[in-house]
């Protein structure tokens, strides 16, 4: 399916952060790699958001208690080690690696300028926190985007509807005029979806050989994903 990007139709561009903003591949075998001592607590990691993957919690406060009380019970320790492992260790520890291994994709930072001078809105929207401080591990500035936002803080897990119609809110646009780019179908697409906005599915290196034609959205490389902005 082709894609042009329509400037009278879409008012803000919420872009995921992992695989999209940046190739994760190998993302998780460094995060092994680098504390190797850490790997079964890092698997409970995953585990975990897997299970809760589309929950709506409601709040920030609901969300912590559900997730650091699932991540507790997957590693066999108390909501309140889970999450000091987490906050202390965890996600300083995401930052590191991407600092150390991943820059942004080519082409973001002109892309980024080029929609911000033709007043579009941007947001960065991730299922993980610390996204000012991972998007400076990759080169980025926070400052170019008009919001970041971290599903938690919302207080759920993408795909949830209400997640993604909150940060539509929050730019002020209505979710028809949102164009949500991601690399996974199963929480970015399926999150704009049921929220009414248009998706664009990056393709990563667990889809270089999907066909686009069997999809109901358009599937890009970043490169084609960049020329259909004409810049």
């Amino acid at each position: 399916m082709n894609f042009v990007f329509d400037e009278t139709r879409f008012k803000a561009v919420i872009f995921d952060f992992d695989g999209t903003l940046y190739d994760f591949k190998r993302l998780s075998l460094w995060l092994v790699a680098h504390a190797p001592w850490r790997t079964a607590k890092i698997g409970a990691e995953r585990r975990t958001r897997r299970r809760l993957k589309g929950s709506d919690f409601g709040s920030k406060e609901n969300y912590d208690d559900a997730f650091y009380g699932e991540l507790a019970r997957e590693m066999k320790i108390t909501p309140e080690k889970a999450k000091k492992w987490y906050e202390t260790f965890y996600t300083q520890h995401m930052v590191r690696v991407l600092k150390r291994h991943y820059r942004a994709r080519e082409g973001v930072q002109n892309l980024l300028e080029s929609l911000r001078a033709k007043s579009v809105k941007l947001a960065v929207f991730s299922d993980y926190p610390l996204v000012a401080e991972r998007l400076s591990a990759i080169g980025l500035d926070s400052s170019s985007f008009d919001e970041v936002f971290a599903a938690g803080d919302i207080g759920g897990f993408k795909p949830s509807a209400r997640l993604f119609q909150s940060v539509a809110e929050s730019l002020g646009v209505e979710p028809s005029q949102c164009l949500v780019v991601g690399d996974r179908d199963d929480t970015d697409g399926a999150g704009a979806r049921s929220s009414g906005m248009q998706f664009v599915q990056i393709r990563n290196h667990r889809m270089l050989k999907a066909d686009a034609a069997t999809f109901d959205h358009p599937l890009l490389t970043w490169e084609e994903f960049l020329a259909s902005f004409k810049l």
